[in-house]
C-alpha cells in the first residue's frame, strides 16, 4: 500500500528536512558513533525525518483522505 502524504511527495520532503532540523538543532540527542556527512549526523537526521514525517501524516490524515467507493450503486427510477 502507497502511502500519500499531503501536497504529495514535497509535502513529505518538506515534512522530513524539517525533522531533521529539529533532532539535529534543537533536540540535544547523543548517538555515539554515529557517522557525520557535511556536518550532520546521519543517524540523527534519519531519526527526525522519519519521525516527523509519521507525524505530519497522522495529524493531516484526516484533513485529505476521503474514503471513495470503488463503484457507485446505480437505483432504477
Amino acid at each position: 500500500m502507497w502511502v500519500i502524504f499531503p501536497f504529495g511527495i514535497i509535502g513529505a520532503i518538506i515534512a522530513a528536512l524539517v525533522g531533521i532540523w529539529i533532532v539535529t538543532n534543537v533536540v540535544v540527542l547523543i548517538i555515539p558513533g554515529d557517522p557525520v556527512l557535511f556536518g550532520i549526523p546521519l543517524f540523527k537526521a534519519l531519526i527526525g525525518a522519519t519521525l516527523f514525517a509519521a507525524l505530519w501524516y497522522l495529524l493531516t490524515y484526516r484533513l485529505w483522505h476521503h474514503r471513495r467507493p470503488y463503484y457507485q450503486r446505480r437505483v432504477p427510477a
